[in-house]
């Protein structure tokens, strides 16, 4: 099965044909970029790399993407109804705000949940920065630079010239760079700031880390920020930890606040929740993904033993830890399937949280043959797990196709709509199409877009086929743990998109997602949403939070208002 993962693993592109048996969907889409396309500011070279895991949403009308030219790094800007502009190219001179300079890298960008495009540009083939663009005022202005020094321990210098990062939906910066000197003798070490108005030093590898029961880290995992600028860190130790006679590296999960105070997520050695009397957590498998909600609830995978004489790991599990600490085991290996006698999860990969704490995740199961041996699932808060796709299930619109395996990257909208990429093939034919598909909360399984659709290009007099779809991997609205945005709380999703006309393209779609203020779920808006809505705030429920600040007040009513007069067009 790993093996079948790593092939797929992302949201890979796929060859695709059309047959008459597929309905043929009209989908409108804005161009961002096209391959081939003449790059405006840049001396009449073209675009020769689109990448979609590189573009996002700085708002619902603003789109950033990083590319090359020739070799060359730059960021482009599309605003809707407006011309493609570029922003920062190598080899130009720095941005009149950001002083002296000339551009000699670029790399992709971020935003934070407030319409402002962050940067990391290095400059003079010496310096970095890190800087924020405002759409709106056309201004930069700098954040960080590394002509200044990063707090460090006595001896030490950073050795990175371009640290890792993220950026709140806050606007709080998360640095992640290399270090060395006495005491720091690997180059696995590393420093870990936030820059917040002042640059802070939050923690280090050979550091004790946590304080109920400190752990030295040897490593740490990629930086990642809450909205509000905690730090969720990742590490591992090298030193062996005992329980009975089983010996194993350590490693959790901590939060470290704006007031530096550590929180344990997860840790090697703590009780599986909802498993035996025997069962612990034995590793978090970050590989497999995390990610988290803008109230401060975080979902991953781990590996869990329940026999402390033998090593034999038991099998993968699926848990998330809700803002007051609270950890919820979502499935486990060995469980069974729902309605099942028979059936079990064997293996769990990219757990999505929405804002009322659901999960969605893909799975593999236990002891069948490739056939219907992947799939996607949803949780509640209750515990109750609903299946959403199953291979082989049949592909909505296309009758005599089926899905084929996944990973399926499934992941959520602000509303609890499921979301997911998913490659499926013609009944007795080997050709994989690729499409993208939704389910809203109580509805089935139908498609947005796929291989052999009519795509409509702004300012275009006729539509285009489709011939290739790819979606960003693990896309959440809102950026909650500082990923970069490629699908915004209003619908509006980024997609590489290949033609029939040999056109590739980065494309904005509008995706049907629920209406915001349709606060029952019946499809209408009347009164009985305006009192469910005010039920929920009443009991302090986050559906209430509209506007998804993970804080429950007085413009969550102004959004709602404002959602309700909209509409749901």
């Amino acid at each position: 099965m790993l093996n079948k993962r790593a092939f797929v693993a992302g949201a890979c592109f796929l060859a695709c044909t059309s047959t008459p048996s597929q309905a043929q969907r009209l989908v409108e889409g804005r161009v961002i970029a096209q391959l081939g396309e003449e790059a405006p500011g840049a001396g009449g070279r073209r675009f020769d790399d689109l990448r979609i895991d590189e573009a996002l949403f700085v708002t619902d009308d603003v789109v950033a993407f990083h590319s090359i030219l020739d070799g060359d790094n730059g960021i482009w800007l599309s605003r809707s109804g407006q011309p493609l502009e570029l922003l920062i190219l190598e080899g130009n001179p720095l941005p009149a705000a950001l002083g002296a300079g000339m551009v000699s890298d670029t790399f992709p960008p971020r935003a934070d949940g407030n319409g402002l495009l962050y940067a990391m540009i290095e400059y003079d083939d010496r310096h970095t920065l890190i800087a924020s663009f405002d759409p709106l005022a056309d201004h930069w202005t700098e954040i960080w630079n590394s002509t200044e020094a990063l707090p460090l321990p006595d001896g030490v210098r950073a050795t990175q010239q371009f640290p890792d990062w993220r950026v709140s939906t806050q606007g709080v910066v998360i640095l992640q760079s290399i270090i060395s000197g006495p005491g720091f003798p690997s180059t696995n070490d590393r420093g870990l700031w936030r820059v917040n108005g002042t640059v802070e030093l939050v923690a280090t590898t050979r550091v004790p880390i946590g304080s109920i029961r400190p752990m030295v880290a040897h490593r740490f995992g990629d930086p990642r920020v809450r909205p509000d600028g905690t730090v969720v860190l990742e590490a591992e130790s090298d030193d062996q930890v005992e329980f009975g006679r089983t010996l194993w590296d350590d490693e959790g999960i901590w939060a470290i606040d704006l007031d530096g105070a550590f929180e344990e997520l997860a840790r090697v050695g703590n009780p599986l929740p909802g498993g035996g009397d025997r069962s612990f957590i034995s590793a978090v498998e970050s590989r497999f993904g995390i990610s988290g909600n803008s109230s401060g609830a975080i979902s991953y995978v781990a590996t869990f033993r329940n026999n402390f004489g033998h090593p034999q790991v038991e099998g993968s599990v699926a848990l998330s830890i809700d803002a007051d600490g609270i950890r919820r085991r979502i499935a486990a290996a060995g469980d069974l399937l729902p309605g099942s006698a028979t059936d079990r999860f064997s293996t769990f990969f990219g757990p999505m949280l929405d804002e009322d704490g659901n999960v969605v995740f893909d799975a593999d199961l236990q002891d069948r043959s490739s056939w219907r041996d992947d799939g996607i699932w949803t949780t509640d808060t209750d515990g109750n797990v609903e299946e959403i796709l199953l291979e082989d299930d049949i592909v909505p619109g296309a009758p005599d196709h089926a899905f084929d395996d996944g990973p399926y990257v499934p992941w959520l909208s602000a509303y609890g709509d499921i979301l997911f990429n998913a490659s499926y093939n013609p009944s007795g034919l080997s050709t994989r199409k690729t499409g993208l598909f939704i389910r809203r909360p109580g509805q089935a399984v139908e498609a947005v877009i796929q291989v052999g659709d009519a795509l409509l290009l702004d300012g275009a007099s006729r539509p285009e086929k489709v011939s290739l779809v790819s979606a960003p991997f693990g896309a959440l609205p809102g950026s909650p743990l500082g990923e970069r945005t490629a699908f915004t709380r209003a619908g509006h999703l980024l997609l590489d998109i290949a033609t029939t006309a040999s056109n590739r393209y980065i494309v904005a779609i509008k995706v049907p997602v629920s209406c915001p203020a349709d606060c029952d779920l019946n499809g209408e808006l009347d009164l009985f949403d305006f009192l469910c809505f005010q039920s929920a705030f009443a009991l302090g429920e986050m559906s209430a939070d509209c506007d998804k600040n993970g804080t429950l007040d007085f413009f969550d009513f102004v959004c709602f208002q404002s959602a309700f007069a909209v509409g749901c067009n």
